[in-house]
This record gives C-alpha cells, sequence and structure tokens, in this order.
C-alpha cells in the first residue's frame, strides 16, 4: 500500500543507508548532512555469557568507550570505540578480548569477561 504525506520537512534519523529518507525524498530534493567524528565503532556477536544483568556502559580513559549489550543468557553484543583508520584485521580475537577486559568491568562477580565464540564483526 502506498501512503502519501505532506509535509515541510522529514528527518529520517535512521542512520546512513536510511530507507526511510533514501525511498521516500525525490533525489532533487534530498539533503543529507554528514558529521565525521575521530572515532568509529567496532561491534561484536559473541556467545558467551553475559557479565551483568543490564547494559555496562564503560569509560575508559586510555582506552574509550566500550558497550557490555545483553542478547541472551549466552549471547551477547558488544561495542569498542576505535580509531576511524582501524579495518577488522587490526582486530583479531585476542585483541578484542583484551580490550573488552581492559574497559568493562564485570558487575556480577566475575573477574573478567568470559571469552566466547564471535559470530558477527563490523566497523
Amino acid at each position: 500500500d502506498e501512503e502519501e504525506l505532506h509535509c515541510d520537512f522529514i528527518a529520517g534519523c535512521d542512520g546512513a543507508t536510511s530507507p526511510c529518507c533514501r525511498q521516500s525524498i525525490p533525489s532533487e530534493l534530498l539533503q543529507t548532512i554528514h558529521h565525521l567524528y575521530p572515532f568509529s565503532w567496532l561491534s561484536i556477536l559473541a556467545d558467551t555469557p553475559p557479565s551483568g544483568t543490564e547494559l555496562i556502559y564503560a569509560h575508559h580513559s586510555k582506552y574509550g568507550f566500550a558497550l557490555h549489550s545483553l542478547r541472551s543468557l549466552t549471547r551477547i553484543r558488544f561495542h569498542l570505540q576505535i580509531s576511524p583508520t582501524d579495518t577488522l584485521a587490526d582486530w583479531p580475537d585476542d585483541r578484542i578480548w583484551t580490550e573488552l577486559n581492559e574497559r568493562v568491568k564485570p558487575i556480577n562477580g566475575q573477574t573478567s569477561i568470559t571469552k566466547g565464540e564471535i559470530l558477527e564483526r563490523a566497523i
């Protein structure tokens, strides 16, 4: 079904590959705004037990931000702040787990984040 929308502005805030704006706004009217940050994000999905019962946001003064996000009792999504020039080849499994353990301190009595199989990784 097709719907027609009449408005002065549309803001599609769903990322650079936004299906909303890219398909909804005629190309001759589409304007985009880009902001380049001095960092990138390495995201991984891993089969590993959680290190807490909630989200863990962590900022290390030397290494940067990390996020521990529960997906299930056996699967976790992690995000690491990295250099914008890094590639996936710069982040082998051992480096990922070392960095996560530097940045995120488990809150469930564990002394470190348990390593597990990395199922997905993306920058």
